[in-house]
């Protein structure tokens, strides 16, 4: 399976800032776009991936299992 690597990104920023908004800023992208594109991670991974809870998204801990590695690897990354 081929997952995009700006989707992927985009879990890292939303499970950093908990909202779509403050993401976009981060990324310099509109929040329809990245609504798009978690949407399209959550049928591509068959997960809900972040789910709001007192405002806030909050990972699943389909999400929660992989967090770790995923930000690790765009850590590498960047260096």
């Amino acid at each position: 399976m081929e997952v995009d690597y700006n989707k992927l990104r985009l879990l890292i920023e939303l499970s950093k800032y908990g909202n779509l908004k403050d993401a976009s800023i981060k990324m310099s992208r509109s929040v329809s776009s990245l609504s798009k594109d978690l949407a399209a991670l959550r049928l591509q991974l068959n997960d809900a991936l972040l789910v709001r809870v007192s405002g806030k998204l909050q990972m699943t801990s389909f999400l929660e299992n992989i967090h770790s590695e995923l930000d690790n690897g765009f850590k590498k990354i960047d260096e």
